[in-house]
C-alpha cells in the first residue's frame, strides 16, 4: 500500500483498465491498511463488482472545483447572492443638499 502514494481523504478514479477508456466511479479513499484500500464511490458499482480486479488511480481534488463550480453558479444566475463590486472613489454620490447619500 505504501508504493501506492495514496492517503485518507484523496480523490480517486476506479477503472478496469485505464481512467481514460473506461472509468467506472469518481471516489474518495476512506482507510488504508497493509492488505486493503477503503473507499466511498459517487456512483453506484456496476453488477459484478466483486468479482473483478479494478485500478485505482488518483485524480484530481474533486472538493475544489465543486466550491469554484457553485460560486459561477451564483455569480451567473439572476437570484445570485454575488454583488459586483461598486468601482473605486464611489463611495457616495453629493445630494442636492450637500450630503452624501448612501
Amino acid at each position: 500500500v505504501s508504493r501506492l502514494n495514496l492517503k485518507a481523504g484523496d480523490s480517486i478514479l476506479l477503472s478496469k483498465t485505464s481512467p481514460l477508456d473506461d472509468a467506472i466511479s469518481e471516489g474518495t479513499v476512506v482507510m488504508l491498511t497493509e492488505k486493503m484500500v477503503v473507499v466511498t464511490l459517487l456512483s453506484q458499482p456496476p453488477t459484478g463488482f466483486v468479482d473483478c480486479r479494478w485500478r485505482l488511480d488518483k485524480s484530481c481534488n474533486r472538493t475544489s472545483y465543486t466550491r469554484q463550480l457553485d460560486s459561477l453558479v451564483k455569480l451567473c444566475s439572476p437570484h445570485g447572492t454575488v454583488l459586483a463590486p461598486k468601482p473605486r472613489g464611489q463611495k457616495g454620490q453629493k445630494g442636492q443638499k450637500g450630503r452624501a447619500e448612501r
